[in-house]
């Protein structure tokens, strides 16, 4: 991407959300931000605030075992091509969009 440049008219571009190492690269600079939900205080809300959290911890705890055992590459690539075999895609083939 070296040698382009925005138009005057744009001032950035928004990679979208998540961490991945192209927008580091491509990056000049970063914002934080955040989706701030507001509930009312019930029983179900609390809940689902409660679930989430756990399989947040969960996700976070097993990716760390993962990465600490040097597996956590080869399962994201195995997920990878399960995912693409599930669309009807040859393995290795990308999704994009049409």
């Amino acid at each position: 991407m070296s040698g382009y440049s925005l138009s005057p008219a744009f001032a950035s571009i928004d990679f979208g959300s998540g961490y991945f190492e192209y927008k580091a690269f491509f990056s000049t600079h970063s914002v934080r931000c955040a989706e701030i939900i507001y509930l009312r205080r019930t029983l179900r809300n609390l809940a689902l605030v409660l679930a989430h959290a756990t399989l947040d911890a969960v996700s976070r705890t097993l990716k760390q075992v993962l990465d600490v055992l040097g597996l956590k590459a080869r399962v994201i690539k195995w997920i990878r091509q399960k995912s693409n075999r599930q669309d009807g895609l040859p393995p290795g083939e990308k999704r994009g969009l049409s």
